[in-house]
């Protein structure tokens, strides 16, 4: 291995990383990064490959490899080192550079190292900021039901200082940057964050600082805390309500027309965010059936949501089953349904109908004579049989074979056998039912 010093192309390094002043790098005057140049080195010539290394003191290094080809050949090459966490990350630590060159020959010439420090030079220490409602270092969103106190305190602020917070997350909805406050005499500013975006910021790490500008110079940026927030817990998110159900059942038969679904306003809630209601039963033939009452609504008034029920869909599940309700809420605003937070579920009984008490037109005054003749069960149309459902005669603890819903809405005929009646009448028994 050989090096590049007798071209002191070192030198011509340090004059092309921009903002350099005698081995020091402001990260306040490169606050769109900076860039160093490769400069033109002895023999440069198409198919070279350049590796550049931009190792820091904190760790946060940096590295790009550039082919040199017809585009490059004849002029330095610039290569762009952001500001985050290339230089603002390694701030108040040394940085080394240096590039290599693999030659066709499969030579590879190393350029000595640029060593020089990340330091602020206006005097201006400017320490994390400090979120008020965050406890242990976590800020519980249950903390900030009504948003969060973001507060600049550093050492030698003057009232004529600029101030400002910039609230930083993974998108639009949970970042935020503030208005422009001036410093304060008594040391300290604090800035407000909107409740929509502490909710929207759930389950995230948040890189919270603030800038400063004092006179004519240019902004200094904070050092950034890395602030987790976690999500609400379920003991702090509403149940929802069916109002026409009472004591864990829905009853179809006490109420006219649709029903209905409540969620009062939850902890957070705030314009933008999106919500999903859900119904899950079990259909009449035993299919696990959900319908959805509100399919990615978003959230209008901040007293809570309440959606239709539609009787119809009630209807279709089985008499006597579980039915869940189900809540959903995306606090950023996405549509995507999987990304959303499950409220606690609201578990009820549904009765979908009245049964009537069948009859049995072979009988008189409640007595089967001719024991020697089929009878019947009559099932009512009022019952409202559907598609799907079998009906069974019930007579004392003997049952009929199943006669299949095929006419839905009229009267079902489901007939007892001559042996069933003969062995009703050996056991005494005088009534008979459905199921």
């Amino acid at each position: 291995m050989t090096t590049l010093s007798e071209s002191r192309a070192d030198s011509r390094i340090a004059e092309a990383i921009v903002g350099l002043k005698n081995f020091i790098l402001d990260p306040d005057e490169v606050r769109n990064g900076t860039k160093a140049n490769i400069p033109q080195y002895p023999g440069k010539t198409e198919g070279d490959s350049i590796t550049l290394r931009w190792l820091g003191g904190a760790g946060f290094n940096f590295t790009i490899k550039v082919e040199v080809d017809k585009s490059n050949v004849g002029f330095p090459i610039a290569i762009h080192i952001d500001y985050e966490p290339y230089i603002i990350g390694n701030l108040d630590t040394s940085v080394s550079v240096t590039y290599e060159v693999t030659r066709k020959s499969g030579r590879v010439d190393t350029s000595p190292a640029l060593t020089f420090r990340i330091e602020r030079q206006q005097g201006l220490i400017l320490d994390k900021p400090t979120v008020r409602e965050a406890l242990g270092g976590t800020l519980d969103p249950n903390n900030a039901r009504n948003g969060a106190t973001v507060r600049v305190d550093y050492v030698g602020m003057l009232a004529t200082d600029i101030l400002a917070v910039d609230w930083r997350g993974e998108g639009v909805a949970d970042s935020h940057q503030t208005e422009q406050k001036n410093g304060s005499l008594f040391g300290y500013v604090d800035f407000d964050i909107p409740v929509s975006v502490v909710a929207a910021s759930q389950g995230k790490t948040i890189r919270v600082l603030y800038a400063v500008i004092r006179g004519a110079n240019p902004a200094v940026l904070s050092q950034p805390l890395e602030l987790p927030v976690s999500v609400l817990g379920q003991q702090h998110l509403p149940v929802p309500v069916v109002p026409q159900a009472s004591g864990g059942t829905l009853d179809l038969s006490r109420f006219a027309g649709d029903a209905s679904a409540t969620v009062e306003a939850w902890p957070l809630i705030a314009q933008g965010q999106r919500y999903w209601i859900s119904a899950q039963g079990t259909l009449v033939d035993g299919t696990p059936h959900t319908f959805y009452v509100a399919r990615g609504q978003l959230v209008g008034d901040l007293v809570g949501v309440t959606e239709t029920v539609l009787r119809s869909e009630l209807e279709r599940f089985k008499h006597e089953s579980a039915l869940n309700v189900l809540v959903k809420v995306t606090f950023d605003g996405v549509t995507d349904e999987i990304k959303a937070y499950p409220f606690p579920t609201l578990a009820l009984q549904l009765f979908n109908r009245i049964f009537l008490a069948p009859t049995v037109p072979e009988a008189t005054n409640g007595v089967i004579r001719n024991r020697d003749v089929p009878a019947h069960i009559v099932v009512p149309a009022s019952v409202g049989l559907r598609t799907g459902e079998q009906v069974r005669g019930v007579t004392g603890d003997l049952f009929t074979s199943a006669v299949p819903v095929s006419r839905p809405g009229e009267e079902l005929r489901v007939p007892v056998p001559v042996q069933q009646l003969m062995a009703l009448d050996r056991q005494g028994v005088k009534t008979g039912s459905m199921r």
